[in-house]
């Protein structure tokens, strides 16, 4: 069970996640990058979710892996 102020890092720190892998895959393949597909799911059910039904560390727990895998990468150039 998460409060409602983790919920809310909980859906920052996807978005950031999404911004960190989109900005590291090209444009026209993201809709089929696993990891990009499911932030935007994760941010989607998050967004729709009480508080009380999320899980804090669980999630981030799936974020931080992509982050971590993304967040050396060089930059896409279209």
């Amino acid at each position: 069970m998460a409060t409602l102020m983790e919920r809310d890092v909980l859906l920052e720190f996807a978005a950031e996640a999404i911004a960190i892998v989109s900005m590291r895959i090209p444009v026209k393949n993201a809709l089929e990058n696993k990891d990009y597909k499911f932030l935007v799911g994760l941010h989607a059910q998050l967004s729709i979710s009480k508080h009380d039904d999320l899980e804090f560390e669980k999630t981030i727990g799936e974020i931080k892996p992509i982050v971590e895998k993304y967040e050396n990468k060089p930059l896409y150039k279209d």
